[in-house]
């Protein structure tokens, strides 16, 4: 009775979605720090930040600060076109879907990172037979010669006749 679910299979395109972010992050970053750096020292850092930052996408539980960068860039970048509409109750209404639709993307793209993580954590719980415990214990009661206890016991929980027990001695 061994439960063979299947293991969660890990996309390895999703977390690509955070290439976007990463560029766009990866701007301010060598801004703030290298800013007299060249062109090909910019280029180099910012490849070096893109790759980085994907590569953390993939990993379990550090994902957590790619992915809530994500959130905030993909959802900056697509309020932008939001911010033009001229009603004000369904801007709101766009913008908020957008933040929802943004947070499940990257939700996804951390769940497609920890899962297979968690799955590994997992505490393999032993499964036992009934038929086991039936084995054991009837054989535990004819060794003791009380046999008289042992079909009230077996016939009344695992409609169990005598002269099946009976077989079973040795």
């Amino acid at each position: 009775m061994i439960d063979d679910k299947p293991k969660y299979e890990k996309n390895y395109k999703l977390p690509l979605i955070n290439i976007v972010p990463a560029v766009i992050w990866s701007i301010p970053f060598h801004q703030k720090l290298f800013p007299d750096a060249g062109w090909w020292m910019t280029f180099g850092l910012c490849a070096a930040f893109v790759v980085m930052y994907v590569v953390l996408s993939y990993l379990p539980i550090i994902v957590a600060v790619p992915s809530i960068a994500g959130v905030i860039i993909l959802t900056a970048l697509f309020w932008v076109p939001a911010d033009y509409i001229g009603n004000n109750v369904v801007r709101i209404i766009v913008k908020v879907l957008i933040a929802i639709v943004c947070g499940f993307i990257e939700l996804g793209i951390f769940a497609n990172a920890t899962v297979p993580w968690l799955e590994g954590k997992e505490a393999n719980k032993p499964r036992i037979r009934v038929e086991n415990k039936v084995h054991f214990f009837a054989q535990y009661m004819i060794e003791s010669r009380n046999q008289d206890m042992m079909f009230s016991v077996l016939g009344s929980f695992f409609n169990v006749r005598k002269t099946y027990v009976c077989a079973t001695k040795y």
